[in-house]
């Protein structure tokens, strides 16, 4: 479990100065006059979508590894070894690489550059809808599906008072529960922060074009999300 909560809070660390870097300083060249290559985004669009890949499947890792200490605690040991959280880790590197980088050479999608610098991601045919639903709504799907388990176990055990709790293996499950509750509200905010720059991408795409500065806003939230996450986590 720790290995994996620290490969989460390092992607989340690592990503977020990154996502600074993709969204505003394009824009900043842009705004100051300077030229910019009509490439450019195939090599830090991949970049940022690898990453957000990366930390989606993270959470999947972190939502599969509570629900194993929530419903199967005997078992608990048998599926978290050092070696098979290495493996899901690695696991989820190749997922998300597989997913991004070959739309650097134009499979899949295209990447297109904004007015005001900003790089978007339009998916073409079947192959670009699958490999971007890889990186985002498929492990969305399956962390979505853990945090409800992890809710209803948590309802389940809510009636388990502290106080009448002695034995060790009773307060180790009480430890388990508090910590997928702290993790099903980072699932919860990783769902919720980037769903208007979801929504507008997939069905208002013009609105990048038509209105660049007012789509900017949206980044606040998405920045929030891989922020506030390390901070969180810190709780555990």
């Amino acid at each position: 479990m720790t290995i994996l909560i620290f490969h989460y809070v390092a992607t989340n660390l690592f990503y977020e100065p990154h996502q600074h870097s993709h969204r505003h300083l394009p824009h900043s060249n842009r705004r100051d006059g300077h030229s910019i290559p009509a490439n450019i985004c195939n090599a830090i669009q991949v970049i940022y979508m690898t990453g957000a890949g990366v930390i989606n499947w993270a959470e999947v890792a972190l939502a599969a590894n509570r629900c194993i200490a929530l419903f199967l605690p005997h078992s608990y040991k048998v599926f978290t070894t050092k070696a098979i959280n290495f493996l899901v880790i690695i696991l989820a590197w190749v997922i998300s690489l597989a997913s991004c980088l070959p739309l650097s050479f134009g499979v899949g999608g295209v990447f297109r550059l904004l007015p005001l610098g900003q790089c978007m991601y339009m998916p073409e045919g079947r192959l670009g809808d699958f490999m971007a639903a890889l990186f985002s709504f498929v492990p969305y799907s399956f962390a979505g599906v853990g945090a409800l388990m992890i809710l209803c176990r948590s309802y389940d055990m809510s009636k388990v008072r502290v106080e009448a709790v002695k034995g060790a293996r009773e307060k180790a499950q009480l430890r388990r529960l508090k910590m997928a509750k702290i993790l099903l509200l980072t699932f919860l905010l990783s769902a919720v922060c980037p769903t208007p720059w979801g929504v507008l991408a997939n069905n208002f795409p013009m609105t990048f074009l038509t209105n660049p500065v007012s789509v900017l806003w949206l980044r606040t939230a998405m920045a929030c999300q891989y922020a506030f996450t390390p901070v969180r986590l810190n709780c555990l």
